[in-house]
């Protein structure tokens, strides 16, 4: 008779044994009800037990795990960005979170200890590269007052002096030599080693 009563059927025989008097009793089902009814509890608080406690591990990760995370992540950017390696990663505790900030903090140790190094080497190449700079610049200036007190004795000798490569052209020459070849048209390169071999003026 649906979910809230229940119907039994029964009969009664008489003297011969043939059935007499049939019998019905209908009778409510709470134990059924009831049963149902505490299932239906049940599961709901399984239901909601489940929730809490799911509730409760996403606080605590969050708190522990996932907070901590995020904050050793934008420490760590914010090192990156600036390029400040002097800077340390501080955490508490001796969880997985901790032992990474141990770990970066090592790597900016020696990240930071190589560029110290990089720095010293390159002030070291730049004292050495200004030092050959001002020995070049010193060598320069005394070839070019070599030059000159050789050009200004060239000049002032009392013979005449003509200096050629090895192709014979005229490279330099002194206003004496220029003297003792009158009539001769002396320019770098117009004059040869024979022509000048056999000027009398020369010898």
């Amino acid at each position: 008779l649906g979910n809230n009563q229940i119907v039994g059927y029964s009969y009664v025989t008489d003297i011969t044994g043939k059935p007499a008097i049939l019998t019905r009793v209908i009778q409510n089902r709470d134990i059924y009800n009831q049963g149902k009814s505490s299932i239906h509890t049940f599961l709901g608080i399984i239901l909601a037990a489940g929730i809490v406690s799911a509730l409760i591990t996403a606080v605590v990760l969050e708190i522990m795990v996932l907070s901590r995370i995020t904050g050793l992540t934008k420490r760590v950017a914010r090192i990156k960005d600036k390029e400040d390696y002097k800077q340390t990663l501080k955490f508490r505790g001796k969880d997985e979170v901790a032992t990474l900030a141990i770990s970066i903090n090592q790597m900016l140790a020696r990240i930071k200890k190589s560029a110290d190094r990089e720095t010293e080497r390159l002030t070291e190449i730049k004292h050495e590269k200004e030092g050959v700079d001002n020995l070049v610049l010193e060598r320069t200036k005394q070839l070019k007052a070599e030059t000159s007190l050789f050009l200004a004795s060239v000049d002032s000798l009392p013979i005449g002096y003509m200096l050629l490569d090895e192709d014979d052209t005229i490279i330099m020459f002194n206003p004496t030599l220029q003297t003792v070849l009158k009539g001769y048209a002396i320019d770098k390169g117009m004059l040869s080693r024979a022509t000048v071999n056999t000027s009398p003026a020369l010898t």
